[in-house]
């Protein structure tokens, strides 16, 4: 399972295996990357679903398809192998 993540982070931030070590000991890169995903990326979606649309059903509904993470990702990668 530890080694199906480390391929996915590696496939998802685009940088090659043979880099992996770097990534994790460079501060400023993981620092762009948590901020990007977690503050700057969810606060563009609000801004573009309350501007945008007026109907709560509708903005629930762009939130749920722009910040939830593939279900086929998590259904293939995240459940235990038999």
């Amino acid at each position: 399972m530890a080694q199906t993540r480390r391929i996915l982070y590696t496939t998802f931030c685009q940088m090659p295996l043979t880099h992996l070590r770097w990534v994790f000991r460079c501060r400023q890169f993981m620092t762009v990357l948590i901020v990007g995903n977690f503050v700057i990326v969810p606060l563009v979606i609000w801004a573009l679903a309350t501007l945008l649309l007026d109907d709560p059903n509708l903005q629930s509904g762009m939130f749920l398809v722009l910040l939830e993470p593939c279900a086929d990702w998590l259904l293939i990668f995240g459940s235990p192998s038999t």
